[in-house]
């Protein structure tokens, strides 16, 4: 029994042995690949070897790539189609630079012999940091001759191309897993097509589900996601030889795919590392309803929240369908087209472009809409450098269809209307015109009337408070106080002397004149040309007296005029000189007579006339 322990024991550490002196990140001609070895490479990203998917038995294995030192996360197959049944696989580099896999009777499940016919001297099978799996030259040029990246399966790597190399004709694609547990080919492909004006497109089998495009010089039409991101940096090269998109990594603590699952959906994930526990699922890009092709059928617009919309100039093509939110069938024109007797374009804008543009790129700006009238079956066009080499004019032939409603990126393009329908449009803009212009003015005209409202309220409010006092042709003040008491239609008018008028009378107020002083101001004697005495109460310019006050003592001693009461003949307002004129009585007020000079009328508290009426103290 210790003797078999110690043979376990010798075993395990010799299997150990083996596998760590494996763990390199190239397979050089003749050398021996077999099951349970794997390739890691330099940066120990990512592990090149066999693997059995999701929880299945070991009755089907696999030879791909996955990612070193994570939970199994698969990203490219190699005999996705055709399993070894057994854990008896071999890998074989031959001195030709082909790659073989065998089963265990030595039979070719899968190989690299599409390779073009090539001498090579110094074959090597790499793991490159990318994750991609390379046949090179190991001279001095390390030319390559065949790399797993032109032959992707289910992911995007950051730095793989997605699309075509033009000189062979060999297109890049990527194609779902049938299930999470068989990488055989699903039913779902995600691909950059056609050559001629490049769209990104989600497919189920031949049928198109999403896309994005045509490119427009700076990004895919339809959104910008795959252009504008934190986390990586997008390419795009269009040339004689290749046309591809490609995003690179701008933190490399960062581990990034872009998938096409089983269900068909296109996923973006990512992990960071010492941080991430799983996989995090950064975006899933046709989530939104608006992004399932042609929704809105043929000149629909999708909207948010799933809604569509004809263009201008079209209706639906069934308005019950509509009705009931179904929007597949599209629109159709008001007006039919009359090719060669003024049709004409209008432009919208903020849209995603249609599908299936056609490049026109022999023609500038001008010549492009020219060129579309000119052909019957044109219905649109726009101006964009598809390629980047200059080209400005892409055309649409056909109806249009899958068109989204995207402010934010959208695009400008140029589409056929009739001329009957232009007619229609051009009458609609000037009634919009009108209708602003007759809003516009309404909205001044009312402005201006409230306004003139405001003012000749506040007019009448100012010439109120000053008691209707006028102007004269001479600028002096002259007029009456009148006074009508309320629910009553008799009143009194008071006369209103001019400033000059009370100057002469009491000798520009000279202290000789000055008889007395109150708390209002001082009271001075004066005559007037005609003879007449009087008494000038000359209020304070900062007295506390105001204007209410003032006009309530015209009115009181107005009212309470008596034959034995010393009586008021008037008042100056002008400036800030405010003045009561009162007659002049020599022999005081009735109440001296009635008390004597012994009695105060202010000890008279049944006394009901104010004592100001008759004194000026």
């Amino acid at each position: 029994m210790r003797t078999l322990y110690i043979l376990t024991f010798l075993w395990i550490l010799v299997s150990q042995n083996l596998q760590t002196s494996m763990c390199i990140d190239t397979l050089k001609p003749n050398q021996n690949f077999t099951d349970g070895f794997t390739l890691i490479s330099s940066n120990q990203r990512f592990e090149f070897g066999f693997f059995t998917p999701g929880n299945g038995s070991y009755g089907s294995r696999y030879l791909g790539i996955w990612y070193h030192n994570l939970p199994l996360t698969v990203v490219w197959v190699a005999n996705r189609n055709n399993p070894v049944r057994d854990l008896n696989g071999k890998v074989v580099l031959l001195e030709n630079g082909v790659l073989i896999l065998y089963n265990h009777s030595l039979a070719t499940i899968w190989s690299t012999n599409n390779l073009p016919i090539k001498t090579t001297f110094n074959p090597v099978l790499q793991l490159s940091n990318s994750g991609n799996l390379v046949i090179r030259d190991d001279g001095r040029n390390n030319t390559i001759f065949w790399e797993s990246f032109d032959y992707p399966t289910d992911t995007v790597l950051p730095d793989l191309k997605l699309g075509w190399k033009l000189d062979v004709g060999l297109q890049r694609l990527i194609r779902s897993w049938k299930s999470i547990e068989d990488p055989s080919d699903g039913e779902y492909s995600f691909s950059l097509d056609p050559p001629e004006a490049p769209q990104l497109v989600l497919r189920s089998g031949s049928r198109k589900l999403f896309r994005w495009g045509p490119f427009d010089g700076t990004s895919f039409s339809g959104s910008n996601i795959l252009n504008v991101n934190p986390l990586f940096r997008s390419t795009y090269v269009s040339n004689s030889l290749e046309l591809y998109y490609q995003y690179e990594m701008l933190d490399e603590s960062v581990f990034s795919r872009l998938v096409v699952s089983s269900l068909g959906f296109l996923q973006y994930f990512t992990w960071r590392v010492n941080i991430s526990k799983e996989w995090n699922l950064l975006v899933s890009f046709n989530t939104d309803p608006c992004d399932s092709y042609g929704k809105c059928g043929y000149y629909g617009i999708c909207y948010s929240l799933s809604s569509c919309k004809c263009l201008s100039g079209f209706t639906p093509t069934s308005p019950l369908d509509w009705g009931l939110f179904s929007y597949s069938g599209g629109c159709k024109r008001k007006h039919e087209l009359e090719c060669g007797h003024g049709d004409g374009f209008v432009k919208y804008d903020g849209l995603k472009f249609p599908d299936n543009p056609t490049v026109w790129s022999n023609y500038t700006d001008h010549e492009c809409g020219t060129k579309c009238l000119e052909n019957c079956s044109c219905m649109a066009y726009a101006n964009v450098n598809v390629y980047r080499n200059g080209s400005l004019c892409v055309v649409w032939i056909g109806d249009l269809i899958d068109m989204k409603n995207f402010p934010n990126g959208g695009e400008k393009i140029y589409i056929r209307m009739s001329r009957s329908e232009l007619q229609s449009i051009a009458d609609a803009k000037r009634k919009r015109v009108t209708v602003k212009v007759v809003s516009i003015v309404t909205v001044l005209g009312s402005l201006l009337l409230f306004s003139g409202a405001v003012w000749y309220l506040s007019w009448v409010t100012r010439v109120k408070r000053k008691d209707r006092i006028s102007m004269n042709s001479k600028g002096q003040r002259s007029g009456s106080f009148q006074y009508v008491e309320d629910n009553q239609d008799e009143g009194f008018q008071l006369p209103i002397y001019d400033l000059d008028t009370i100057l002469l009378a009491c000798n520009n107020f000279s202290e000789r004149n000055k008889i007395g002083q109150g708390g209002f101001g001082s009271v001075y004697k004066g005559q007037f040309s005609n003879g007449q005495e009087i008494a000038v109460k000359r209020l304070l310019e900062k007295s506390i007296q105001g204007v209410e006050e003032l006009k309530n003592e015209l009115i009181l001693i107005a009212k309470l005029q008596h034959r034995n009461l010393v009586k008021l003949l008037g008042c100056c307002i002008e400036g800030e000189e405010t003045m009561l004129v009162y007659e002049y009585l020599p022999n005081k007020s009735l109440n001296n007579f009635i008390y004597g000079t012994l009695y105060s009328p202010c000890l008279i508290l049944h006394f009901s006339i104010p004592y100001f009426l008759c004194s000026f103290k």
